[in-house]
């Protein structure tokens, strides 16, 4: 969920739907999964009982952060045998590949 603010505490479950592409069952789905695993809520605001909202718990936040920080580590012994240039232009070649599958 890089796309969404940092301090942002919860997401509609259409929201994810819609940012990820996929259907409402799939995406129920997945968070049913991750709910039994402890790693997101679910839970129904007052003011709209038609809502599904979706946040991440403690041991999500940390499951996330530890993703990240080895995500950085795999990133830099991927790159390690490149100089400079040749590592702007892998960025540069991935960031390519990346829009084109957009």
């Amino acid at each position: 969920m890089a796309d969404y603010p940092a301090d942002m505490d919860s997401v509609p479950l259409k929201t994810l739907e819609t940012h990820f592409d996929v259907a409402q069952s799939t995406a129920a789905g997945v968070i049913v999964r991750l709910e039994r695993k402890g790693l997101v809520e679910g839970f129904v605001p007052k003011e709209d009982k038609r809502l599904k909202y979706i946040r991440l718990t403690e041991a999500g936040k940390e499951l996330c952060r530890t993703s990240e920080q080895d995500l950085e580590v795999g990133e830099q012994i991927l790159v390690a045998g490149l100089n400079e240039e040749e590592r702007k232009e892998f960025y540069r070649l991935l960031l390519k590949v990346n829009n084109t599958m957009k």
